[in-house]
Order: C-alpha cells, then structure tokens, then sequence
C-alpha cells in the first residue's frame, strides 16, 4: 500500500552509494544476530518486507536467540501508526502485557 519494489530499489541504491548492500548497517538481515536480546517483530501479512521479516527470524533462531512474530493478516507497512487500526490496538495489547510483566 505505501511502498513499492521500484522505488524502494532506487531509494536503497541511493542511500548505499558506494557501499555493499548486504552490509548489515544498510541491511541487518546480514548482520550478525548472536547476543541479541529477545526481539518482537510485529508485521502484516500485506508488509513488502515480510520475506525479510521471515529470514530474520531464521537468522536469530539460528544464533540461538528469541523471536517472535507477531503477523496480522493484510496488514501493510508501518501499520501500527495508524492508532484506530484494530490490528494496532492488538499490538499494543501485547506491549501493555509485556510491560506489566517486566515491572
């Protein structure tokens, strides 16, 4: 909805310049994952870099660290800052559950 593979392409290429882009400050999907404390990925189902969303997790799993996907059907890049999405509200009930245990 809010991004496409062209652009992105030529944004990517433009922010690299002359670097790499498996370098993993332009691309963590090739960084290193070992020592990484337990991460929460929240993704739709709609989101462009779901794939990379998936490598991710295989990669920390991998280094033998924790991840969970958390993946909300059609749900499209950066939904979780639309505040009246339901599938927003959802996120956010995790957190606040998260955060209470952590207190």
């Amino acid at each position: 909805v809010l991004l496409g593979i062209a652009a992105l392409a030529h944004c990517g290429k433009w922010w690299a310049g002359e670097k790499d882009l498996k370098e993993p400050q332009l691309s963590p999907i090739f960084g290193k994952m070992a020592g990484l404390p337990a991460v929460d990925v929240f993704v739709g189902t709609g989101e462009i870099f779901l794939p990379d969303v998936h490598i991710l997790r295989q990669n920390i799993l991998d280094a033998g660290g924790m991840i969970n996907v958390y993946e909300y059907p059609g749900a499209f890049h950066d939904f979780v800052s639309v505040p009246f999405l339901p599938e927003t509200r959802s996120v956010f009930q995790v957190l606040e559950k998260a955060l209470i245990a952590a207190e």
